[in-house]
């Protein structure tokens, strides 16, 4: 992962862009973590994609984690490997899957994670309203895409009555989003339908209720075309509850950010060269590719095409974050009691990264 500095401090918005922009950049290098000296500067140089103005020192890594090995997860660090965007940056990138969520989060927390890819963002509210610093830098599903799909013989809501729907663990955001779904339609976990646990990603659940263990799950809307041939329906969709809802971001912690800025902004102008490949559908074959490669994808390229036009749209064009749904999620939080009232949703935001990536590749 990245050096650390050890000093404690954060920055302004003002002491970013000079640490970022200046002739002088701060910059991370290889070494143990107890070490209390800062990096050294480095000059702007060129790369491969154009004039850069943050340049870090060759060997620079850090890690990225996904929770899950969902194709639409998977899809963003694989490419910007492949395509060597963050190669291009002067920074390599280590990127494990950690999960489950409560795994992802305590690794996170911890420090073995620097940036977490596409993880919920409640998960990174609750933690951010306790004082942990972790943080909003980018954005990833800008819409919420979950789906609650039901086996073959629960066509309404009626029929979920008396069954089992799975969750990944107790009180987390999986079980918060379909006790929201369900009291929109009346029902009550406990109740009406009981919580089981099935641990994993979005897809073993989909697995439990394909293969009748449980009677739903909560999936993603870009699984429904690989679903309907084996019989699910879709009981209900969260878009329905919240049509303006930032299901997922990119998230980066603290002292990465505050004391690794040139690091920070080297690989967010990498995931910004992702979004930008992954949006355009004349790369379709190329992106199969390379998760056929890298992931042993084992979609047909048909399948795989019609998915991934169901995900594009929740992908954001040059990383930006939907503030609204940000919002959104906050006042969720704040109205279950699970996030003090007091709380201003801005402390969990960070755009000066991103906003300095995006005037360094033109964008902004």
């Amino acid at each position: 992962m990245a050096k650390r500095d050890q000093s404690a401090h954060g920055l302004t918005r003002r002491g970013f862009l000079i640490a970022v922009g200046g002739a002088g950049l701060a910059a991370c290098a290889p070494a143990p973590s107890s070490s209390t000296s800062s990096p050294a500067p480095s000059a702007p140089a060129a790369t491969g994609s154009g004039t850069a103005i943050t340049t870090v020192p060759p060997g620079s890594k850090v890690v990225a984690a996904t929770v899950s090995t969902s194709w639409t997860v998977r899809v963003v660090p694989q490419v910007a490997t492949v395509k060597g965007y963050w190669k291009d940056q002067g920074l390599a990138v280590d990127i494990p899957v950690v999960g489950p969520g409560n795994t992802h989060m305590a690794a996170w927390i911890g420090g073995s994670i620097d940036f977490s890819l596409n993880i919920n963002t409640d998960n990174v509210a609750r933690a951010n309203a306790t004082g942990e610093k972790l943080y909003a830098v980018a954005g990833s599903s800008n819409k919420i895409n979950y789906v609650l799909y039901s086996a073959a013989n629960i066509k309404t809501w009626d029929d979920l009555k008396g069954k089992t729907v799975a969750i990944d663990t107790p009180q987390s955001s999986v079980e918060y989003l379909v006790r929201d779904l369900v009291a929109k339609h009346g029902l009550t976990p406990g109740t009406d339908f009981q919580f089981v646990t099935v641990a994993g990603t979005v897809t073993e659940r989909e697995q439990a209720v394909t293969g009748g263990a449980v009677g739903a799950a909560l999936g993603t809307d870009s699984d429904w075309p690989t679903l309907e041939p084996k019989g699910l329906h879709r009981l209900g969709q969260l878009s329905d509850v919240y049509p303006d809802y930032q299901q997922a971001i990119m998230g980066g912690r603290g002292p990465v950010i505050e004391q690794q800025p040139a690091a920070t902004v080297a690989y967010l102008k990498g995931l910004v060269k992702t979004f930008q490949f992954i949006k355009d559908s004349k790369n379709d074959d190329e992106i199969y590719q390379i998760l056929k490669d890298t992931e042993k994808l084992s979609l047909a390229k048909a399948d795989f095409v019609e998915q991934l036009n169901i995900q594009r749209p929740l992908w954001p064009d040059h990383g930006e974050l939907n503030l609204t749904g940000v919002q959104t999620v906050v006042k969720r939080e704040q109205d279950a009691g699970r996030i003090d009232k007091s709380y201003d949703w801005h402390q969990l935001v960070r755009t000066d990264p991103l906003d300095q990536a995006l005037k360094e590749l033109g964008i902004k």
